[in-house]
């Protein structure tokens, strides 16, 4: 089953499914297919994950990965065009192609 269409019965499986989904368009993992319950991800190696283990693992990753990029990179900025509420704009990276190789430097790959 591709991970564009997760059961909307079982929202972590989807969160799961979405996460991995991000992963794979900012090229930080090579590969991920949802069978059933199970998760099979290529991130330097073939693995079978359950939802939660996906949640738990790449979940955390993806937060220390985005907070080290907002920390530390030259390319981001708090210019925003529109306003995003209290206490203020939100870090991010304009370019997408900047994204990218910045998402990539901080992402440790396995």
């Amino acid at each position: 089953m591709p991970m564009r269409n997760p059961c909307e019965q079982e929202p972590h499986r989807a969160w799961a499914a979405q996460l991995l989904e991000m992963l794979i368009d900012y090229r930080l993992i090579d590969y991920a297919w949802l069978t059933e319950d199970v998760f099979t991800v290529s991130d330097g190696g073939l693995r079978s994950l359950s939802v939660g283990q996906v949640l738990e693992e790449y979940g955390d990753r993806v937060v220390r990965m985005v907070t080290d990029v907002m920390e530390h990179s030259d390319l981001t900025t708090t210019q925003v065009p529109v306003p995003v509420g209290s206490p203020g704009p939100v870090p991010y990276i304009s370019d997408v192609g900047d994204r990218l190789d910045e998402y990539a430097r901080f992402w440790p790959r396995r």
